[in-house]
């Protein structure tokens, strides 16, 4: 228990007032109920930048291979004309970093929601879009977000906090370093057609012993927000291995969507290979959609 607040009871107590004594027999009961505060563990030194990146990688390690999670999801979408939808959802998510992916949502067994992610291409299929199937190659984007896409298949590994970051830190594609209270952030920078500096991605470092990676922040060349996730419930993936997620929620502001995905476990698929059929486009494999859209042409970016 806390410090001890109980008093020697005074021999009286005068014009009425509660005595001390008493006073403290109450705050102590309040404690034994709610518990005690939890003392305030002072961030670390801000550590250089190299080591920060060394950091979480090094927590990777183990990871970079293939690896299923299952879950409950609950998914927030924003139609065109504004009306919002929530939809709750069994979850399974297919990995192998840093680019192949395939998040499977269904009720009662019946996909809902589909996208994926390969080296070259990436898909999204939403049921209640009239069952369409919307693809493209990742090239035909170059970082915005496609038309008719409130999801960005390809970022989710990142939004996840699986993806090693380069642990090469100097020069134009480095990281530069803000330090805030609780989190050390590396902020990655990026430059668009005319050579106009903008930052496109933010890392949030706990500033504690073994801190783990708690948000990732996407921007478009205006900053604007267009994905972030938040990561909690770190849990190892196997007895001394890498500590992953289990509670992961993703928005997209701009879309006003998001969703949370609640992960009853991590396991290890080592058999899973990139050219396996959950990482090919879905139609190329014979599955038949109502609308197939390719969006490579006119990707409309936002």
């Amino acid at each position: 228990m806390c410090e001890s607040l109980n008093q020697v009871p005074p021999s009286g107590t005068r014009n009425g007032a509660a005595s001390p004594w008493r006073l403290g027999s109450i705050v102590s009961l309040v404690l034994v109920l709610t518990g005690c505060p939890k003392p305030s563990i002072p961030p670390l030194d801000p550590m250089l930048i190299e080591k920060t990146v060394r950091m979480v990688n090094d927590n990777l390690r183990g990871a970079q291979t293939g690896l299923r999670a299952r879950g409950r999801v609950t998914a927030d979408f924003t139609d065109p004309d504004g009306s919002r939808h929530r939809r709750f959802l069994d979850g399974t998510l297919l990995i192998i970093p840093p680019h192949h992916v395939r998040f499977d949502m269904t009720v009662l067994g019946k996909t809902q929601i589909l996208l994926g992610s390969n080296t070259d291409t990436f898909w999204f299929y939403l049921r209640q879009d009239a069952g369409t199937m919307r693809w493209g190659h990742h090239d035909s984007v170059k970082g915005s977000m496609p038309a008719g896409m409130p999801i960005r298949p390809d970022m989710i590994i990142e939004a996840l906090g699986l993806s090693r970051l380069d642990p090469e830190t100097t020069g134009p594609n480095g990281p530069v370093q803000r330090i805030e209270q609780q989190y050390q952030q590396l902020l990655y920078l990026e430059h668009d057609e005319v050579g106009q500096g903008y930052i496109e991605k933010e890392y949030w470092i706990e500033r504690v012993p073994d801190g783990r990676l708690r948000r990732i922040v996407f921007r478009d060349r205006i900053g604007q927000v267009v994905m972030q996730s938040q990561l909690d419930d770190y849990r190892p993936l196997f007895s001394g291995g890498p500590e992953l997620p289990t509670r992961v929620t993703i928005e997209w502001p701009l879309e006003r969507g998001g969703l949370t995905f609640h992960i009853a476990r991590w396991e290890l698929e080592s058999r899973l290979t990139p050219d396996a059929a959950p990482f090919v486009l879905p139609h190329e494999l014979g599955i038949e959609y109502p609308r197939i859209i390719c969006i490579d042409d006119d990707p409309h970016p936002r």
